[in-house]
């Protein structure tokens, strides 16, 4: 992916195309707020993408967002994919990806299991090859301060009542809108880290009564893109910029989901799946190291 940071992106059109705002191989758009003055260029997003602009933009725009998805969407046609999941090496060398929805517990079974000797890849996401591959992309997890989360992991003091206060700010409102809820910290200080490892186990994790059921690679895939694709193309100028694209240049928006597709059904070939669920975190867990 191209991209360029410009004073005036608009120079590399013509009037017409300017006065357009999108049209083949191209879209443009300059914001009508006097405060915010985005002019961002984006062009050939299913082949080679390429992003000029003025600015990166990470409040009303959120550009960062933009250039996040069209990365992963060039990553696709390398056979890689970014999913919304977590990820351990098991004592015997096994790589085990975790997918679930947002807040049932995916860091904190990472970081619990990290106590049991289990080595961390990602708690909340990671790269998958289409041969198999979990690869970590993160150095810190992110968790949300409950005291039962925090109860187990070896955080210094400073820590502690940093998460305390956040947990305090973010249960009461209006104050959960002005902080970020979640206690960054370094994975190497909760366990060992691993960079990759061979993908041999995948689980899926729900709320709900205790159980574990085999599910098919159809469902599982499923489920991981509706996480996946919600964290990496939420609702916003992101997502509407492309998906006008796709409408002037007739392309199916399913473009990028199709890779995925292709890279799960590749790499989940011929595993078992199993969904956990559990009323809690620490009954997922419970039920996985019986597994």
């Amino acid at each position: 992916m191209k991209l360029v940071i410009e004073k005036n992106p608009e120079r590399r059109l013509t009037p017409e195309q300017v006065r357009q705002g999108l049209g083949k191989g191209f879209i443009y758009h300059t914001s009508h707020q006097p405060l915010v003055k985005l002019k961002v260029l984006v062009r050939n997003i299913e082949t080679e993408p390429e992003i000029y602009v003025n600015r990166i933009e990470k409040k009303v725009y959120k550009i960062h967002q933009l250039i996040s998805f069209l990365r992963y969407a060039e990553m696709v046609k390398q056979g890689i994919a970014m999913l919304h999941g977590g990820g351990v090496v098991d004592l015997d060398g096994h790589g085990i990806l975790f997918g679930a929805r947002q807040d049932i517990g995916k860091t904190t079974l990472v970081l619990n299991l990290a106590q049991k000797g289990f080595s961390i890849i990602g708690d909340d996401a990671l790269r998958l090859t289409q041969d198999g591959y979990l690869i970590r992309i993160q150095e810190k997890a992110g968790i949300y301060p409950h005291p039962k989360n925090l109860k187990h992991l070896p955080l210094s003091l400073r820590e502690r009542l940093i998460g305390w206060g956040k947990y305090c700010l973010f249960v009461n409102p209006p104050f959960c809108h002005l902080v970020y809820p979640n206690l960054r910290v370094n994975y190497s200080k909760i366990g060992r880290v691993a960079d990759k490892a061979k993908l041999e186990k995948i689980f899926i994790l729900d709320r709900g009564k205790a159980e574990v059921v085999e599910i098919n690679q159809e469902n599982a895939i499923n489920k991981f893109l509706s996480t996946t694709f919600d964290l990496i193309l939420p609702e916003g100028f992101a997502r509407r910029l492309f998906y006008n694209y796709c409408f002037v240049n007739n392309i199916s928006p399913t473009f990028v989901e199709d890779g995925y597709r292709k890279i799960l059904n590749q790499a989940f070939n011929e595993k078992k799946v199993l969904m956990i669920r559990g009323e809690d975190p620490f009954e997922i867990q419970k039920l996985f190291l019986g597994h």
